[in-house]
């Protein structure tokens, strides 16, 4: 991974750039491990970035609910999709690693393509749609559908950040 972000840790960045690295497994750009650990970005770009496995820009651990990844989101913050699984995509590892967006986002529409573990798809059906996937913190952000998009065009994330199928 370009940055490794471990137990109880975070990485912030309001500016530059994180560009074409490649992990052989999970994380291209960012691996986000469990423990609470968090990614602050209120500026910069990630792109380019592949993962052989699982999240190219971004890769979100997940243990439990009081034991997981967070990627706070703002501002500036581009993450440019690579067009397919695993090019550039932030992957949020089953159900309780969460983005949360903390101010108004300025860039192009989409932000940043969301690649939902299997176990988060499968919840759609089992638990009459509750798996949360982005949560608005900023009263003065705007969240719309075409916010972030989701590699799984059966999928989508409506206003109140919850992850439905079509």
């Amino acid at each position: 991974a370009g940055v490794y972000v471990d137990a109880v840790s975070a990485f912030t960045m309001s500016g530059g750039e994180i560009i074409n690295n490649t992990n052989v497994d999970n994380g291209g750009g960012v691996y986000l491990n469990y423990d609470s650990c968090k990614l602050i970005m209120t500026g910069g770009t990630i792109s380019g970035n592949t993962a052989t496995s699982k999240g190219g820009a971004v890769f979100m651990h997940d243990s439990s609910a009081d034991s997981h990844a967070t990627f706070q989101i703002g501002g500036s913050a581009y993450l440019p999709y690579g067009n397919e699984i695993n090019s550039n995509d932030v992957y949020i590892l089953d159900t309780h690693a969460l983005i949360i967006v903390t101010a108004e986002l300025t860039k192009t529409k989409p932000v940043a393509t969301i690649t939902p573990a299997q176990s988060s798809l499968t919840d759609v059906y089992t638990s009459a749609g509750t798996r949360k996937l982005i949560n608005v913190e900023a009263s003065n952000a705007t969240f719309t559908a075409d916010t972030f998009a989701l590699t799984n065009d059966s999928y989508y994330i409506d206003t109140d950040g919850i992850l439905k199928a079509k």
